[in-house]
């Protein structure tokens, strides 16, 4: 940082990433003459002229032509940092609909990496001696929120608005999981949002109607419904009805290892043949949730907790859905099988895909 430092003001340019999200208009007669009167704060650059915050008071300053303008010259280390830092100096604009979903997109995109690491525990950014203005201090308070609540943060929305809003605006881009009738009726709704004519909820719930309504949903969602009318994955509903029945004999004065065993034999009964091994953990997971075990107090248990693996909601859904992470994968990354997170998607109601079925399965859903 550049103390008291200045440069001329025909050196200075806009930042390409500025330009393109914010668009600003010319300033006023009266900024111009309030920047005139007393320039309150010096304008923020990169080291190589590129404003990152100031564009009105540098075409103030160009059309009240003065020769240099007082500068603090900031260096961020990378072009990510810089574009968030971008967005951290325009917090106060006011923007429409349609330029707060292209903010939150550019800012999702360059905060889902850094989320990723915290998401898999694998590298921490460490915050303490991180100056006031750094840009990574948007994820100094990020423990324990999705990307999409943080992103949701940053335009002051919670993370449902946030998702909401994006499914308006990505049926408004059109692509093959919309109808062109559908992506056109998106683009009205987009309008309206922009005229503050309607809120975003109001918007996604007349979206959902109208896709229903024309029978034309996303090709790539498959709802729980459609899964279960077809008897696709009866495998979770009947571990979770076997649990339900046997829950009442089960105790937590015995091992868990003994409610696992009632289980299993209440399985067998009911199948006629053992409970598999990928969906006998969803047994351990229903007992830890319902406060029958602890693998975490057993100390013959090397995996500890299951129920404390799960993730939330949101998180669960943002990377099913967002990041295109696959069953199988995250059971990989939380150390379960593939079939306790397909029994979390259900759980939360949480659309499965299309890649997660065959071809075959996708008829007797009629699908395909």
């Amino acid at each position: 940082m550049s103390n008291g430092a200045t440069m001329m003001v025909s050196d200075l340019e806009p930042h390409p990433f500025s330009e393109e999200l914010f668009k600003q208009d010319e300033p006023s007669s009266r900024f111009i003459q309030s920047i005139d009167e007393e320039l309150e704060n010096p304008i923020i650059v990169n080291q190589d002229g590129l404003i990152l915050d100031g564009v009105r008071r540098w075409k103030a300053a160009t059309a009240l032509d003065w020769d240099s303008i007082p500068v603090d010259t900031r260096d961020y280390g990378s072009t990510e940092m810089e574009q968030l830092a971008i967005l951290r100096h325009n917090d106060d604009r006011e923007e429409t609909f349609s330029q707060k979903m292209r903010i939150a997109l550019q800012y999702k995109e360059l905060v889902a990496p850094m989320m990723e690491k915290r998401i898999e525990q694998s590298e921490k950014v460490d915050f303490a001696d991180l100056s006031e203005n750094s840009p990574q201090l948007d994820l100094a308070d990020a423990e324990g929120k999705t990307t999409r609540e943080l992103v949701g943060d940053r335009i002051g929305w919670s993370g449902s608005k946030f998702y909401y809003a994006r499914k308006v605006w990505e049926a408004a881009e059109g692509g093959e999981n919309y109808s062109s009738d559908i992506s056109d009726f998106a683009k009205e709704l987009v309008k309206d949002l922009d005229g503050d004519k309607k809120s975003v909820y109001g918007a996604w719930t007349d979206l959902k109607e109208r896709i229903e309504r024309e029978s034309s949903s996303p090709t790539n969602e498959v709802p729980w419904n459609s899964i279960e009318k077809a008897n696709l994955l009866n495998e979770l509903r009947t571990v979770e009805t076997i649990y339900d029945v046997t829950e009442p004999e089960i105790t937590t004065e015995e091992s868990w290892t003994v409610g696992l065993q009632k289980l299993s034999q209440a399985y067998d009964d009911h199948s006629g043949e053992p409970v598999k091994a990928g969906e006998a953990p969803i047994f351990v997971y229903l007992m830890e949730r319902n406060g029958l075990a602890n693998l975490s107090e057993d100390d013959d248990s090397v995996a500890g907790s299951i129920a404390a693996r799960r993730p939330d909601a949101d998180l669960l859904d943002e990377l099913y859905n967002e990041r295109d992470i696959a069953p199988l994968e995250l059971a990989i990354r939380y150390g379960v099988t593939e079939s306790l997170v397909r029994f979390w998607l259900r759980e939360d109601d949480i659309s499965m895909k299309r890649g997660d079925f065959s071809e075959s399965q996708l008829r007797m859903m009629n699908l395909n």
